[in-house]
Parts: structure tokens; sequence; C-alpha cells
């Protein structure tokens, strides 16, 4: 989970996730919910982000750790994020997130996905917000799934669609690329 920005205050929630190489991409890629992302990392020590996501923008704040730590969202203009762009280290990361539920695995390879899902549904181990890079990282697939809390993070057995676990790979997370670059295998 995230921060929630309520009646003028921020609210800290934790984000657990777990992220994993993808085999290959769904048959019906092209029908679940999705939002063009692009974002510049500020800092990468704190994190410091900022993304577009369609047409709105976030702020992220995150703190360290992998498999658990704190995230701050906070919504911001697209002239506050045209000016913090001039601030941006490293790379611009361009990706494609898709949104399909965890039951649709079963299903990754048929031209129908079973269930459609949204940003809406995510956390709890239900979603995997699928992640297809482009630009300078094209060819990089990663899925994340969010859980609501660490033992049940843990004890997710992975599908057979992923190749990798990569959740403590510190090489996987996007500030990190940023800074660094993908490397292609």
């Amino acid at each position: 989970m995230y921060c929630v920005f309520k009646a003028g205050r921020i609210v800290l929630k934790m984000e657990i996730e777990r992220k994993f190489l993808v085999k290959r991409l769904p048959a019906a890629i092209d029908r679940f919910a999705s939002v063009r992302m692009e974002q510049g990392y500020i800092s990468t020590d704190p994190v410091v982000r900022i993304r577009r996501e369609n047409d709105a923008y976030v702020l992220t704040i995150k703190g360290n750790g992998f498999l658990k730590r704190t995230e701050v969202n906070l919504p911001i203009s697209e002239k506050d994020y045209t000016e913090l762009s001039s601030l941006i280290k490293g790379i611009r990361i361009e990706k494609t997130r898709y949104y399909i539920d965890t039951e649709d695995i079963v299903h990754w390879d048929d031209e129908e996905p079973v269930r459609t899902v949204t940003h809406d549904e995510v956390g709890g181990g239900r979603v995997i917000e699928l992640d297809v890079f482009s630009g300078e990282c094209e060819g990089l697939v990663i899925a994340e799934i969010e859980f609501a809390d660490a033992g049940q993070a843990r004890a997710y057995e992975m599908a057979e669609v992923f190749s990798e676990d990569v959740s403590f790979e510190p090489r996987y997370h996007n500030s990190y690329i940023s800074e660094y670059g993908y490397e292609k295998n």
C-alpha cells in the first residue's frame, strides 16, 4: 500500500510487494486496463520520484527496503512536473503498466482475459502490475504484486509465467535503473 492525501494531510502507508521477471506477455495484453507512465528520479537515496500517469502527475518519496517500505504519493500539477523535470538525474523511465487479476495467470495464453481490474484494486495480492518498459529500457518486463502484509508476500508462490523472483535485486528497482541503466542480457 502507499500514502493517501486526505483532508490536507499526508497519511503514510506501507508498500509490501514482490517483483518478478516475466517469461512472456499475456496473449490478451491490449485488453487489460493500462496506464502509460514516464518517470524520473530527483534522488535515489532517499528515493524522490516524479511521474506522469497518462494525464495525472505525482511526486513520490519512498523509504528504504525491498519487500516492505514506506511510500508517499502526492498529486502535483503538470506545471510542477515540468519544473521538477529539470532536477531529474539519470534516464527517464518509460513504461506501460497493465493491471491483471492474479486469477488470470491460468489464462495467460488465452486470447480473452477472464476479468479486468483497475489500479483501485491493487493490494492484497490480487492484482499483477505488469510493467512493459520502452525507450532505453526496451525489452524489460517486470510484474509486481502488492500484498496486505509481509507474511502474505512471503507465502506467495511464484507463478509459472514468471521466470525469476527479483524482489531483493536492487538492479530491478526503477530508481537503480534510472541511475545505472538497464543491462540487457
